[in-house]
Protein backbone atom coordinates (compact mmCIF):
# COMPACT_ATOMS: atom_id res chain seq x y z
CA UNK A 1 0.00 0.00 0.00
CA UNK A 2 3.00 2.33 0.31
CA UNK A 3 3.15 2.77 -3.49
CA UNK A 4 -0.52 3.77 -3.76
CA UNK A 5 -1.59 7.39 -3.70
CA UNK A 6 -3.26 8.62 -0.59
CA UNK A 7 -6.60 9.27 -2.33
CA UNK A 8 -6.70 5.58 -3.39
CA UNK A 9 -5.43 3.86 -0.22
CA UNK A 10 -8.63 4.26 1.80
CA UNK A 11 -10.87 3.31 -1.10
CA UNK A 12 -8.73 0.26 -1.99
CA UNK A 13 -8.52 -1.00 1.62
CA UNK A 14 -12.26 -0.59 2.05
CA UNK A 15 -13.02 -2.37 -1.25
CA UNK A 16 -10.75 -5.34 -0.35
CA UNK A 17 -12.35 -5.59 3.08
CA UNK A 18 -15.87 -5.58 1.63
CA UNK A 19 -14.91 -8.16 -1.02
CA UNK A 20 -13.60 -10.54 1.65
CA UNK A 21 -16.58 -10.02 3.88
CA UNK A 22 -19.26 -10.22 1.19
CA UNK A 23 -17.48 -12.83 -0.96
CA UNK A 24 -18.32 -10.90 -4.12
CA UNK A 25 -16.83 -8.38 -6.54
CA UNK A 26 -16.68 -4.74 -5.37
CA UNK A 27 -16.56 -1.84 -7.87
CA UNK A 28 -15.92 1.87 -7.12
CA UNK A 29 -16.26 4.42 -9.94
CA UNK A 30 -14.97 7.95 -10.52
CA UNK A 31 -12.29 8.06 -7.87
CA UNK A 32 -10.53 11.43 -8.00
CA UNK A 33 -6.75 11.39 -7.78
CA UNK A 34 -4.62 14.57 -7.73
CA UNK A 35 -1.90 14.44 -10.35
CA UNK A 36 0.37 17.54 -10.58
CA UNK A 37 -2.46 19.86 -9.55
CA UNK A 38 -4.77 18.06 -11.95
CA UNK A 39 -7.63 15.70 -11.22
CA UNK A 40 -7.63 12.16 -12.71
CA UNK A 41 -10.66 9.87 -12.65
CA UNK A 42 -10.08 6.16 -11.92
CA UNK A 43 -12.50 3.19 -11.69
CA UNK A 44 -11.61 0.43 -9.20
CA UNK A 45 -12.73 -3.24 -9.19
CA UNK A 46 -11.72 -5.84 -6.58
CA UNK A 47 -12.41 -9.58 -7.26
CA UNK A 48 -11.72 -12.74 -5.19
CA UNK A 49 -10.07 -15.55 -7.20
CA UNK A 50 -12.16 -18.76 -7.34
CA UNK A 51 -9.68 -20.98 -9.16
CA UNK A 52 -8.20 -23.71 -6.93
CA UNK A 53 -4.65 -22.83 -7.91
CA UNK A 54 -5.24 -19.11 -7.11
CA UNK A 55 -7.49 -19.55 -4.08
CA UNK A 56 -6.97 -16.78 -1.52
CA UNK A 57 -5.58 -14.23 -3.99
CA UNK A 58 -7.30 -10.89 -4.86
CA UNK A 59 -7.42 -9.32 -8.30
CA UNK A 60 -7.37 -5.48 -8.31
CA UNK A 61 -8.31 -3.77 -11.61
CA UNK A 62 -7.76 0.01 -12.09
CA UNK A 63 -9.31 1.72 -15.10
CA UNK A 64 -7.87 5.15 -15.94
CA UNK A 65 -10.63 7.43 -17.22
CA UNK A 66 -8.26 10.32 -17.89
CA UNK A 67 -7.84 13.89 -16.58
CA UNK A 68 -10.77 16.15 -15.97
CA UNK A 69 -10.85 19.93 -16.34
CA UNK A 70 -12.01 21.85 -13.31
CA UNK A 71 -14.47 24.68 -13.87
CA UNK A 72 -13.10 28.22 -13.53
CA UNK A 73 -14.80 28.67 -10.21
CA UNK A 74 -13.15 25.53 -8.80
CA UNK A 75 -9.75 26.79 -10.02
CA UNK A 76 -10.39 30.05 -8.21
CA UNK A 77 -11.47 28.07 -5.14
CA UNK A 78 -8.25 26.09 -5.29
CA UNK A 79 -6.21 29.30 -5.41
CA UNK A 80 -8.24 30.78 -2.57
CA UNK A 81 -7.77 27.56 -0.63
CA UNK A 82 -4.05 28.04 -0.80
CA UNK A 83 -4.44 31.60 0.43
CA UNK A 84 -6.77 30.60 3.32
CA UNK A 85 -4.88 29.39 6.41
CA UNK A 86 -8.00 27.80 7.95
CA UNK A 87 -8.69 25.79 4.85
CA UNK A 88 -5.07 24.68 4.77
CA UNK A 89 -5.29 23.65 8.43
CA UNK A 90 -8.48 21.70 7.80
CA UNK A 91 -6.85 20.08 4.81
CA UNK A 92 -3.92 18.99 6.94
CA UNK A 93 -6.26 17.73 9.65
CA UNK A 94 -8.25 15.82 7.05
CA UNK A 95 -5.07 14.31 5.65
CA UNK A 96 -3.94 13.34 9.16
CA UNK A 97 -7.34 11.79 9.84
CA UNK A 98 -7.12 9.79 6.64
CA UNK A 99 -3.66 8.59 7.61
CA UNK A 100 -4.95 7.56 11.03
CA UNK A 101 -7.90 5.83 9.41
CA UNK A 102 -5.59 4.01 6.99
CA UNK A 103 -3.37 2.99 9.87
CA UNK A 104 -6.39 1.75 11.80
CA UNK A 105 -7.67 -0.15 8.77
CA UNK A 106 -4.23 -1.66 8.28
CA UNK A 107 -4.13 -2.76 11.91
CA UNK A 108 -7.63 -4.20 11.56
CA UNK A 109 -6.57 -6.10 8.45
CA UNK A 110 -3.50 -7.40 10.24
CA UNK A 111 -5.67 -8.45 13.18
CA UNK A 112 -8.14 -9.99 10.75
CA UNK A 113 -5.35 -11.97 9.09
CA UNK A 114 -4.11 -13.11 12.50
CA UNK A 115 -7.66 -14.06 13.52
CA UNK A 116 -8.11 -15.88 10.26
CA UNK A 117 -4.80 -17.72 10.77
CA UNK A 118 -5.78 -18.48 14.38
CA UNK A 119 -9.19 -19.70 13.19
CA UNK A 120 -7.54 -21.98 10.64
CA UNK A 121 -5.21 -23.32 13.34
CA UNK A 122 -8.18 -23.85 15.65
CA UNK A 123 -10.05 -25.63 12.88
CA UNK A 124 -6.98 -27.78 12.22
CA UNK A 125 -6.66 -28.50 15.94
CA UNK A 126 -10.36 -29.28 16.10
CA UNK A 127 -10.01 -31.71 13.21
CA UNK A 128 -7.01 -33.31 14.91
CA UNK A 129 -8.94 -33.51 18.17
CA UNK A 130 -11.90 -35.08 16.36
CA UNK A 131 -9.54 -37.54 14.69
CA UNK A 132 -7.91 -38.25 18.05
CA UNK A 133 -11.33 -38.67 19.62
CA UNK A 134 -12.36 -41.11 16.90
CA UNK A 135 -9.11 -43.03 17.37
CA UNK A 136 -9.72 -43.00 21.12
CA UNK A 137 -13.23 -44.34 20.59
CA UNK A 138 -11.88 -47.04 18.27
CA UNK A 139 -9.16 -47.86 20.78
CA UNK A 140 -11.74 -47.92 23.55
CA UNK A 141 -13.89 -50.37 21.59
CA UNK A 142 -10.84 -52.53 20.87
CA UNK A 143 -9.85 -52.40 24.53
CA UNK A 144 -13.39 -53.36 25.55
CA UNK A 145 -13.37 -56.24 23.07
CA UNK A 146 -9.92 -57.31 24.27
CA UNK A 147 -11.03 -57.01 27.88
CA UNK A 148 -14.06 -59.21 27.18
CA UNK A 149 -11.81 -61.79 25.51
CA UNK A 150 -9.41 -61.66 28.45
CA UNK A 151 -12.30 -62.08 30.87
CA UNK A 152 -13.52 -65.10 28.88
CA UNK A 153 -10.01 -66.58 28.81
CA UNK A 154 -9.55 -65.82 32.50
CA UNK A 155 -12.84 -67.53 33.33
CA UNK A 156 -11.80 -70.54 31.27
CA UNK A 157 -8.41 -70.65 33.00
CA UNK A 158 -10.03 -70.36 36.41
CA UNK A 159 -12.33 -73.28 35.57
CA UNK A 160 -9.38 -75.33 34.34
CA UNK A 161 -7.38 -74.37 37.45
CA UNK A 162 -10.22 -75.50 39.70
CA UNK A 163 -10.55 -78.71 37.70
CA UNK A 164 -6.81 -79.36 37.94
CA UNK A 165 -6.92 -78.61 41.67
CA UNK A 166 -9.74 -81.12 42.14
CA UNK A 167 -7.90 -83.70 40.05
CA UNK A 168 -4.70 -83.09 42.00
CA UNK A 169 -6.56 -83.49 45.29
CA UNK A 170 -8.26 -86.65 44.04
CA UNK A 171 -4.92 -88.08 42.87
CA UNK A 172 -3.24 -87.21 46.18
CA UNK A 173 -6.01 -88.82 48.20
CA UNK A 174 -5.99 -91.85 45.91
CA UNK A 175 -2.23 -92.33 46.24
CA UNK A 176 -2.36 -91.80 49.99
CA UNK A 177 -5.25 -94.21 50.45
CA UNK A 178 -3.63 -97.09 48.54
CA UNK A 179 -0.88 -97.43 51.15
CA UNK A 180 1.51 -97.93 48.26
CA UNK A 181 4.77 -96.02 48.44
CA UNK A 182 5.18 -94.13 45.14
CA UNK A 183 7.97 -91.86 43.96
CA UNK A 184 8.16 -90.05 40.58
CA UNK A 185 11.52 -89.39 38.91
CA UNK A 186 12.47 -87.54 35.73
CA UNK A 187 14.87 -88.87 33.08
CA UNK A 188 17.83 -87.62 35.14
CA UNK A 189 16.59 -89.55 38.21
CA UNK A 190 15.65 -86.32 40.00
CA UNK A 191 12.76 -86.55 42.46
CA UNK A 192 9.56 -84.89 41.24
CA UNK A 193 7.10 -85.94 43.97
CA UNK A 194 6.38 -88.82 46.34
CA UNK A 195 3.66 -90.20 48.61
CA UNK A 196 3.96 -90.23 52.43
CA UNK A 197 4.39 -94.03 52.51
CA UNK A 198 7.73 -93.69 50.71
CA UNK A 199 9.30 -92.14 53.82
CA UNK A 200 9.45 -95.62 55.39
CA UNK A 201 11.71 -96.78 52.55
CA UNK A 202 13.71 -93.66 51.66
CA UNK A 203 15.02 -90.96 53.96
CA UNK A 204 13.39 -88.13 52.00
CA UNK A 205 12.05 -84.76 53.11
CA UNK A 206 10.23 -82.02 51.23
CA UNK A 207 13.47 -80.18 50.41
CA UNK A 208 14.75 -83.26 48.53
CA UNK A 209 12.46 -82.42 45.60
CA UNK A 210 14.80 -81.85 42.64
CA UNK A 211 17.65 -83.97 44.06
CA UNK A 212 18.82 -87.18 42.45
CA UNK A 213 17.52 -90.37 44.04
CA UNK A 214 21.10 -91.68 44.11
CA UNK A 215 21.86 -89.04 46.77
CA UNK A 216 19.16 -90.42 49.07
CA UNK A 217 19.83 -93.03 51.76
CA UNK A 218 17.73 -96.21 51.31
CA UNK A 219 16.24 -98.29 54.11
CA UNK A 220 16.55 -101.43 51.96
CA UNK A 221 19.26 -103.20 50.02
CA UNK A 222 19.22 -103.07 46.22
CA UNK A 223 22.66 -102.18 44.85
CA UNK A 224 21.61 -102.23 41.17
CA UNK A 225 18.60 -99.89 41.54
CA UNK A 226 20.17 -97.21 39.34
CA UNK A 227 20.89 -99.78 36.63
CA UNK A 228 17.31 -101.10 36.76
CA UNK A 229 15.89 -97.57 36.40
CA UNK A 230 18.05 -96.82 33.34
CA UNK A 231 17.05 -100.18 31.78
CA UNK A 232 13.37 -99.22 32.17
CA UNK A 233 14.00 -95.83 30.50
CA UNK A 234 15.89 -97.45 27.62
CA UNK A 235 13.70 -100.52 27.05
CA UNK A 236 10.34 -99.03 28.21
CA UNK A 237 9.66 -102.33 29.94
CA UNK A 238 8.69 -102.68 33.61
CA UNK A 239 11.05 -104.20 36.19
CA UNK A 240 10.19 -105.88 39.48
CA UNK A 241 12.21 -106.85 42.53
CA UNK A 242 11.55 -107.87 46.11
CA UNK A 243 13.43 -105.82 48.70
CA UNK A 244 13.87 -106.33 52.40
CA UNK A 245 14.00 -103.34 54.73
CA UNK A 246 16.27 -102.90 57.72
CA UNK A 247 13.27 -103.65 59.96
CA UNK A 248 12.67 -107.03 58.24
CA UNK A 249 9.77 -105.72 56.20
CA UNK A 250 9.28 -106.91 52.62
CA UNK A 251 8.19 -104.79 49.67
CA UNK A 252 7.59 -105.54 46.02
CA UNK A 253 9.38 -102.85 43.98
CA UNK A 254 7.92 -102.14 40.54
CA UNK A 255 9.68 -99.71 38.18
CA UNK A 256 7.61 -98.43 35.24
CA UNK A 257 8.15 -95.73 32.61
CA UNK A 258 6.27 -92.47 33.20
CA UNK A 259 4.14 -91.81 30.12
CA UNK A 260 2.46 -88.48 29.40
CA UNK A 261 -0.93 -88.20 27.68
CA UNK A 262 0.84 -87.77 24.32
CA UNK A 263 2.79 -91.01 24.94
CA UNK A 264 6.05 -89.22 25.76
CA UNK A 265 8.40 -90.84 28.28
CA UNK A 266 9.46 -88.22 30.79
CA UNK A 267 10.83 -90.36 33.62
CA UNK A 268 9.97 -93.38 35.75
CA UNK A 269 7.59 -94.32 38.56
CA UNK A 270 8.71 -96.47 41.46
CA UNK A 271 6.01 -98.21 43.52
CA UNK A 272 6.63 -100.13 46.73
CA UNK A 273 3.87 -102.58 47.74
CA UNK A 274 4.03 -104.03 51.24
CA UNK A 275 4.24 -107.83 50.96
CA UNK A 276 5.43 -108.47 54.50
CA UNK A 277 2.26 -110.41 55.38
CA UNK A 278 2.53 -112.41 52.15
CA UNK A 279 6.14 -113.25 52.93
CA UNK A 280 5.11 -114.35 56.41
CA UNK A 281 2.42 -116.56 54.96
CA UNK A 282 4.84 -117.99 52.42
CA UNK A 283 7.33 -118.66 55.21
CA UNK A 284 4.69 -120.37 57.30
CA UNK A 285 3.55 -122.36 54.29
CA UNK A 286 7.12 -123.40 53.59
CA UNK A 287 7.42 -124.55 57.20
CA UNK A 288 4.18 -126.48 56.89
CA UNK A 289 5.30 -128.08 53.63
CA UNK A 290 8.64 -129.03 55.16
CA UNK A 291 6.80 -130.49 58.14
CA UNK A 292 4.48 -132.38 55.80
CA UNK A 293 7.44 -133.70 53.83
CA UNK A 294 9.07 -134.84 57.08
CA UNK A 295 5.83 -136.44 58.19
CA UNK A 296 5.40 -138.24 54.87
CA UNK A 297 8.94 -139.51 55.04
CA UNK A 298 8.22 -140.89 58.51
CA UNK A 299 5.04 -142.66 57.45
CA UNK A 300 5.19 -146.46 57.22
CA UNK A 301 2.99 -146.67 54.13
CA UNK A 302 3.28 -145.34 50.55
CA UNK A 303 2.38 -141.63 50.48
CA UNK A 304 2.97 -138.46 48.50
CA UNK A 305 2.08 -134.79 48.87
CA UNK A 306 0.52 -132.59 46.15
CA UNK A 307 0.09 -128.83 46.02
CA UNK A 308 -3.09 -127.04 45.00
CA UNK A 309 -2.14 -127.45 41.32
CA UNK A 310 -1.87 -131.24 41.75
CA UNK A 311 1.91 -131.22 41.36
CA UNK A 312 4.03 -133.64 43.39
CA UNK A 313 6.00 -131.75 46.03
CA UNK A 314 6.93 -134.66 48.33
CA UNK A 315 7.09 -138.47 48.04
CA UNK A 316 8.35 -141.01 50.57
CA UNK A 317 10.54 -144.08 50.07
CA UNK A 318 7.69 -146.54 50.60
CA UNK A 319 5.78 -145.09 47.64
CA UNK A 320 8.79 -145.37 45.32
CA UNK A 321 9.55 -148.91 46.47
CA UNK A 322 5.93 -150.01 46.23
CA UNK A 323 5.68 -148.96 42.57
CA UNK A 324 9.38 -149.49 41.67
CA UNK A 325 9.91 -145.78 40.91
CA UNK A 326 13.15 -145.29 42.82
CA UNK A 327 15.08 -144.21 39.72
CA UNK A 328 12.37 -141.87 38.43
CA UNK A 329 12.09 -138.15 39.15
CA UNK A 330 8.66 -137.52 40.59
CA UNK A 331 8.97 -134.05 42.19
CA UNK A 332 7.16 -131.17 40.44
CA UNK A 333 5.44 -133.44 37.89
CA UNK A 334 1.62 -133.32 37.65
CA UNK A 335 -0.11 -136.19 39.42
CA UNK A 336 -2.04 -136.98 36.23
CA UNK A 337 1.26 -137.61 34.42
CA UNK A 338 2.32 -140.03 37.16
CA UNK A 339 -0.99 -141.92 36.87
CA UNK A 340 -1.02 -142.09 33.08
CA UNK A 341 2.68 -142.70 32.35
CA UNK A 342 3.82 -144.72 35.36
CA UNK A 343 0.64 -146.48 36.46
CA UNK A 344 -0.75 -146.81 32.92
CA UNK A 345 -4.37 -146.37 33.99
CA UNK A 346 -7.32 -144.05 33.30
CA UNK A 347 -9.45 -145.24 36.18
CA UNK A 348 -8.44 -142.27 38.36
CA UNK A 349 -9.38 -139.51 35.84
CA UNK A 350 -12.65 -138.70 37.56
CA UNK A 351 -11.03 -138.93 40.97
CA UNK A 352 -8.28 -136.49 39.92
CA UNK A 353 -10.93 -133.87 39.03
CA UNK A 354 -12.66 -134.09 42.42
CA UNK A 355 -9.68 -134.71 44.73
CA UNK A 356 -8.88 -130.97 44.82
CA UNK A 357 -12.02 -130.16 46.79
CA UNK A 358 -13.05 -133.39 48.49
CA UNK A 359 -11.80 -136.64 49.91
CA UNK A 360 -11.49 -139.52 47.48
CA UNK A 361 -11.33 -143.27 48.16
CA UNK A 362 -11.09 -145.78 45.37
CA UNK A 363 -9.84 -149.36 45.16
CA UNK A 364 -7.48 -150.34 42.38
CA UNK A 365 -6.69 -153.92 41.47
CA UNK A 366 -4.65 -154.11 38.31
CA UNK A 367 -1.27 -154.77 36.79
CA UNK A 368 1.41 -152.07 37.14
CA UNK A 369 4.60 -151.84 35.07
CA UNK A 370 7.62 -153.55 36.63
CA UNK A 371 5.74 -154.60 39.83
CA UNK A 372 2.88 -156.69 38.47
CA UNK A 373 -0.61 -156.79 39.91
CA UNK A 374 -1.38 -154.59 42.90
CA UNK A 375 -4.52 -154.39 44.97
CA UNK A 376 -4.74 -151.23 47.13
CA UNK A 377 -7.04 -148.51 48.46
CA UNK A 378 -6.29 -145.04 47.03
CA UNK A 379 -6.97 -142.23 49.55
CA UNK A 380 -6.65 -138.44 48.96
CA UNK A 381 -7.34 -135.74 51.57
CA UNK A 382 -7.25 -132.03 50.62
CA UNK A 383 -6.17 -129.28 53.03
CA UNK A 384 -8.38 -126.21 52.31
CA UNK A 385 -7.94 -122.63 53.57
CA UNK A 386 -11.12 -121.77 55.49
CA UNK A 387 -10.90 -118.06 54.59
CA UNK A 388 -10.26 -118.24 50.88
CA UNK A 389 -11.52 -121.75 50.08
CA UNK A 390 -8.22 -122.40 48.29
CA UNK A 391 -6.74 -125.91 48.40
CA UNK A 392 -3.19 -125.70 49.70
CA UNK A 393 -2.08 -129.36 50.00
CA UNK A 394 -3.41 -132.81 49.13
CA UNK A 395 -2.22 -135.90 50.98
CA UNK A 396 -2.29 -139.14 48.96
CA UNK A 397 -1.84 -142.49 50.74
CA UNK A 398 -1.83 -146.07 49.47
CA UNK A 399 -3.23 -148.90 51.69
CA UNK A 400 -2.38 -152.37 50.45
CA UNK A 401 -5.31 -154.78 50.36
CA UNK A 402 -5.19 -158.56 50.56
CA UNK A 403 -5.36 -160.29 47.20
Amino acid sequence: FEMIKDELKYVLRNAIHQARMQKTDISVNDIKITDDQQIRLVDLKVSLMDTAALQGLILVVLVDKGLIKLPAQEVVNEKNKNDNPLAEALEKELRYTKQQLNSTIQQMETSLEELKSTNEELQSMNEELQSTNEESLTTKEEMQSLNEELMTINTSYQAKTQELTHLNNDMKNLLDSTEIGTIFLDNELKILRYTPKIKFLLNVISTDIGRSITDIVFNFELPNLKQLIYEVIETLGAKEAEVKTQKNGWFNLRIMPYRTLDNFISGVVLTFTDITLLKQIENKLAIIINFARTSISAMQQPALLLNGKLQVIAVNKFFKDYFALTNHKLLDIPFAVLVHEYWKTNRLDEAIKSMVTEKVQITLNQDFPEVGRKNFLFNSTPSVDDLTGETLLILVTIEAQPD
